[in-house]
Order: C-alpha cells, then sequence, then structure tokens
C-alpha cells in the first residue's frame, strides 16, 4: 500500500482501526499518499496517528477538516519530514 483514499465522517475511529489492521499484515511505512475526504471527525488525535504510522507520507490531502488545530498539523510536519504537499480545507483560518 502506498496510497490511502478515505470519505469517512468518524475519521480518526477509522483511521486507527485501518492503520492498526494494515499494519498486522503491511507496513504503513510504505504509505506516501493520503487524502481524506469528508473528514470532520478527524481531530488532531488522528493526525498524530497518521504521523506515527506514516512517517514517510509526501503527500496529504484533508477536505472538511474543521477540528483540526495548528497543533496537529505541526506535528504531521515534525513527524512526516518528507511531506511536500499538504492541502487542508474546511477549517477557518484563526484571526489575526
Amino acid at each position: 500500500w502506498t496510497r490511502i483514499d478515505l470519505s469517512v465522517r468518524q475519521t480518526d475511529q477509522a483511521l486507527i482501526c485501518l492503520l492498526r489492521r494494515l499494519s498486522r499484515t503491511f507496513t504503513t511505512q510504505n504509505v506516501r499518499t493520503l487524502c481524506l475526504h469528508g473528514s470532520s471527525g478527524l481531530t488532531d488525535v488522528g493526525l498524530e496517528c497518521i504521523a506515527k504510522a506514516c512517517p514517510n507520507l509526501t503527500h496529504v490531502e484533508v477536505r472538511n477538516a474543521k477540528q483540526v488545530t495548528n497543533a496537529g498539523v505541526q506535528t504531521l510536519l515534525l513527524k512526516c519530514n518528507a511531506l511536500s504537499h499538504l492541502q487542508l480545507s474546511g477549517k477557518k483560518p484563526p484571526d489575526v
């Protein structure tokens, strides 16, 4: 597996279950691309799970990420050193 496309509302729960099952039979370290659509249930916990399980990600797209904070994004960036494309949508930018 080098790519995961997932469209589910309970994103954290689905990711944790999927990555746990994949790690039993495959290495999730080979995953390079992750696309999450309709991911209103994604939180910083889910991003941390992604970062730990898939440290070699190069491309991440997350749509409808209303519960993700800067801390979650920072964790992803710190643990996924090869990340060259990050697209987050659905999050209102903070007031400056």
